[in-house]
């Protein structure tokens, strides 16, 4: 049986009023628009909040015995660059030995947490983690 006006061929669960809400759909963009525009705005705050809000930390580490002796060893091959570069080098030959985990707690309960082999993102309301 062909068609009537008020039926969409191969769709009988449609529904059979095909007038549509423009003001509903009209409301629905503007909202869109809305949460996109606040969502920019805030992006465009970033560099604004670094420097408003740094997160500090500070961490002591003690240098195994072994470590100290290579890189006392490291530090005679640096004799020709200046302080700065000295310790920039030092600084980057010891994070090569550095196992570190990092939480970042934040105010809903999730926790990232960033370690030497995996970084996750643990959401407290749901106990679920994305890797």
């Amino acid at each position: 049986m062909p068609p009537t006006e008020d039926e969409i061929p191969g769709d009988d669960d449609a529904p059979q009023n095909k007038e549509v809400d423009l003001d509903a759909i009209r409301s629905d963009l503007s909202d869109m628009q809305s949460d996109i525009e606040d969502h920019l705005a805030l992006l465009k705050r970033g560099p604004e909040l670094r420097e408003k809000h740094p997160i500090e930390s500070e961490v002591d580490i003690d240098v195994p015995p072994a470590v100290a002796d290579y890189v006392r060893a490291v530090i005679r091959e640096t004799a020709a660059m200046t302080v700065e570069e000295r310790n920039q080098f030092l600084y980057e030959e010891l994070l090569g030995f550095e196992l570190r985990t990092t939480r970042y707690h934040f105010p809903d309960g999730d926790v990232l947490e960033a370690g030497p082999r995996e970084i996750v993102l643990r959401h407290d309301s749901e106990g679920e983690i994305e890797e």
